[in-house]
């Protein structure tokens, strides 16, 4: 018997099969049986990858995988004899271990070919394909192109995709014609249009080159719909550019140096950009923001507190004992004497003072913004453990972008040291100054107000340029005494103000961004109250969960919350918050009943029947997976039991721990936050473990995007199933170096203990995920949104892209024709982790 890859190509003869898949059959492309594919005369369809976007076989764009299981092809030539009738070739090397194909001359003789995928290789010419004159569909991306020319010559291309390469001129693209969709993202392109006559084209890549300035022809601004232009070098962007690209659905600018366009306002897509340009349009109506947020963070009785009073009391007295705050207090500061550019501005700070108490630093990360300053305030008195200094720093670098912070040693009056400030700004270099202070005597309060008024000035967003129409909404939303108000109550104020309902819903959002007001507006439970005053739903939150009632057991019921917010404040609102909290993952509802749970405040132990669960298996049959983090979020895993309680199985969860049950697999996942380097342990056992595996890392992944953890401070790990290291100390591979290995050749690998271990056995399980993803094409192809969405949420897959889909679903429907294609793309990208 011949190989797989022989096997397949006789078949194909044999039964005259229009359609050839070699895909993961181990090949290099120089195996004598490959010369076989010059009989294959029948054969349509060829492929070698693993995975990839079919573009031909339907219009919807629809994922394919290789249906064999082998292992992964690395081919380093394009076989010498091909199909003579070939259609479509597929010969796309793997992102993470690129293959390295570098010359296309035995594509010569396949005039027919229509459809070539031929990325991730180490191509530096394109020059045989100017004798292939039929080709509609070119994707050379991921190669080392620098010249183009040999394009021109394909006058039929509709879809043509060239990223990361290496190309600065686009001028052989000018007579495509029919070219209908074109990528050029990540090269070294600093000019653009030279396509008069691409009069078809509607989409358009070209993030991360060069462009200083986008000049499109007016032949193409009339059909062009897509539009990607960030991570470029532009700075402005003009209202009558934009109003002479009336079919642009979408504009992407992010990661430019725009001068007239914030960069919150960029967040907010093609209509966000256009309503800000038409809200500022007249000088005389408009002024700048001015205004941004001081966050107050630091352990409880250092002093934050009254840090805050003395820095924004024109006539402070130090009071002794004042009491600790809780959970988040919120003031307005008006900046005494700031000037910019040597002119008096008017600048309120909107001052955040965080509790200090470790039970709330998980709930603090919501509030954590950039576009903020920090001040870290400590007290040597405290005996600061090093461990405390790298939480905040870390936690406010993280999820702030690297906002400024100001490290301040406070209550020197009683007590002070030095600590090691090169080595602190080495480790972070967002601090911008070391400051000791004392409330007490009053030093060093007015250098401290000094450095942190001048880094408020400093802050990008305070430049936005604002309508004094919404200054005026603004100010009527601020001297209102409620804490709410109804969404249809809010609108009614804007169109007092003369804003269309368009810019009332963009104002509304950007308030909510710089911390003034909180509005939902993708969540249907919560979308149509406006909370006024953001102190009063984090009382909610932090009386939630500091009552004596859910600290002892974890958990309440719907009926006990009028114990918990037995204020009139709260009264009527309970669902509202409710909602809130359940949106920042700190409670979950029990299904099926009126128990919510507070899995942060839950017993440390875990319940007696999960010392062995259900009899579970020896180790050596059970999938195992773990994460080693050198930094972790407080709540983490709290909000990872929240997001997954759809498969806790009889009520088996604690602080630290959960069991779950899905179809005929378990799971048992736990949390050692003790050591230096903290680690999630997840253990599988029964039919179906890759996919409850697929699934937990999905959520577990969501949650780390959220958090910014990167490789540096996070690391996938399989223990090893080893005798010895089942029974003994454990080692543990590391996740990508196996799968580098393997990719490179590599078929064992040994452990710490010596043992010998295949690298395809490790990371079986863990690597598969088919049956999910063919799960989410399946709803999609049989137009169940809805319930493509909810299994989108069950597998944890949730980023920014999935809610603007899912926004334009609530809001219209399917109207779009393109819209099961839009999902599919997105499915794609959520899976190959590459752009569909």
């Amino acid at each position: 018997m011949g190989t797989l890859a022989e096997q397949l190509i006789l078949e194909s003869i044999e039964l005259k099969k229009p359609v050839l898949d070699l895909g993961n059959c181990g090949l290099r492309g120089t195996e004598p049986e490959l010369k076989l594919l010059a009989k294959c005369i029948d054969v349509r369809v060829l492929n070698f990858s693993s995975n990839w976007v079919n573009d031909v076989v339907e219009e919807r764009f629809p994922l394919v995988f290789s249906s064999n299981t082998q292992a992964p092809n690395h081919l380093t030539q394009l076989p010498a004899y091909l199909p003579p009738c070939l259609h479509t070739l597929i010969a796309q090397g793997n992102s993470e271990a690129p293959w390295s194909i570098k010359s296309l001359q035995p594509l010569l003789p396949l005039q027919m070919l229509k459809h070539l995928d031929i990325g991730h290789n180490q191509l530096m010419s394109l020059k045989a394909l100017e004798n292939l004159p039929k080709l509609t569909y070119l994707l050379a991306s991921h190669n080392q192109i620098t010249e183009i020319e040999p394009i021109a010559a394909l006058t039929q291309l509709e879809e043509l995709f060239l990223d990361t390469n290496q190309i600065d001129n686009v001028e052989a693209l000018t007579g495509l014609h029919q070219l209908k969709r074109l990528s050029l993202m990540n090269n070294r392109i600093a000019q653009v249009f030279a396509l008069p006559k691409c009069r078809r084209l509607r989409t358009i890549w070209l993030s991360y080159n060069q462009i200083t300035e986008v000049i499109i022809p007016k032949s193409i601004t009339e059909q062009l719909t897509y539009l990607d232009l960030r991570f470029n070098q532009i700075e402005q962007v003009s209202l009558p550019w934009l109003e002479a690209l009336p079919a642009l659905e979408t504009l992407n600018l992010g990661g430019n140096m725009l001068n007239n366009i914030p960069a919150e306002i960029l967040k907010q897509g093609l209509e966000g950009i256009k309503n800000y340009l038409v809200s500022v349009n007249k000088k005389t109506k408009r002024r700048e923001l001015n205004e941004a947020k001081l966050i107050f963070v630091g352990v409880g009785e250092v002093g934050k507190t009254e840090l805050t009073e003395a820095l924004s009391q024109p006539n402070y007295e130090f009071r002794e004992g004042r009491k600790s705050t809780k959970g988040i207090q919120i003031k307005h500061w008006k900046l005494p004497n700031a000037k910019r550019e040597d002119k008096a501005v008017n600048f309120v700070a909107n001052i955040w003072d965080f509790a200090g108490q470790e039970i709330n630093y998980g709930t603090h990360q919501f509030f954590l913004t950039k576009n903020s300053v920090y001040v870290f305030v400590w007290d040597a008195r405290k005996d600061e453990a090093q461990s405390k200094f790298n939480y905040w720093l870390h936690i406010v670098t993280l999820l702030s972008d690297k906002a400024p912070i100001i490290v301040v040693q406070n209550k020197i009056d009683e007590y002070h040291t030095d600590i090691n400030r090169q080595n602190w700004r080495k480790a972070f270099p967002n601090i911008i100054d070391f400051v000791k202070t004392s409330c007490k005597t009053g030093e060093s309060i007015e250098a401290l107000r000094q450095v942190v008024v001048n880094e408020l000035l400093k802050l990008p967003n305070t430049h936005e340029i604002w309508n004094k129409d919404r200054f005026a909404v603004r100010e009527t939303l601020e001297n209102r005494p409620d804490d709410y108000m109804g969404h249809k109550d809010y609108m009614r104020v804007c169109q007092e103000q003369g804003l269309s309902r368009e810019d009332a819903r963009f104002l509304a959002q950007q308030l909510h961004d710089i911390g003034v007001i909180l509005h939902f507006k993708d969540a249907p439970a919560l979308k149509d109250t406006v909370v006024l005053k953001p102190e009063w739903a984090t009382k909610a939150a932090y009386q939630l969960l500091d009552h004596p009632l859910i600290l002892e057991q974890g958990k309440f019921t719907h009926e006990q919350l009028d114990e918990v917010w037995n204020e009139a404040c709260f009264d009527d609102k309970h669902h509202f918050l409710l909602g809130i909290m359940e949106r920042f993952e700190l409670v979950f509802r029990l299904n099926n009943t009126d128990e919510y749970i507070v899995p942060e405040r839950l017993p440390v132990s875990a319940p007696a029947p999960v010392a062995r669960p259900d009899n579970t298996p020896p180790l050596s049959n059970v999938l195992r997976f773990e994460y080693h983090y050198e930094f972790m979020p407080k709540g983490i895993f709290s909000r990872f039991i929240c997001r997954i309680h759809y498969l806790i199985k009889a009520q088996l969860f604690w602080k630290n721990g959960v069991v779950l049950k899905a179809d005929q697999s378990q799971a048992l996942i736990t949390l050692n936050d003790v050591p230096a380097i903290k680690t999630i342990q997840i253990a599988i056992w029964g039919n179906q473990t890759s996919e409850l595996l697929s699934s937990v890392r999905q959520h577990f992944d969501y949650l780390h995007r959220q958090l910014h953890l990167g490789k540096d401070l996070l690391h996938e790990k399989i223990p090893c199933p080893c005798e010895v290291c089942t029974t003994g100390k454990t080692d543990n591979f590391d996740y990508q170096h196996l799968q580098n290995c393997l990719q490179d050749g590599d078929t064992h690998i040994r452990c710490r203990n010596r043992t010998r271990m295949a690298i395809a056995d490790l990371l079986h399980g863990i690597t598969n995920q088919p049956a999910s993803l063919k799960r989410l094409l399946h709803l999609i192809d049989t137009d169940q949104i809805s319930e493509f969405f909810a299994a989108a949420d069950q597998l944890g897959k949730q980023d920014r892209d999935l809610n603007v889909l899912r926004n334009k679903f609530m809001h219209e429907g399917m109207s779009d024709y393109q819209y099961t294609e839009q999902l599919k793309v997105w499915v794609s990208r959520a899976y190959r982790g590459t752009r569909g």
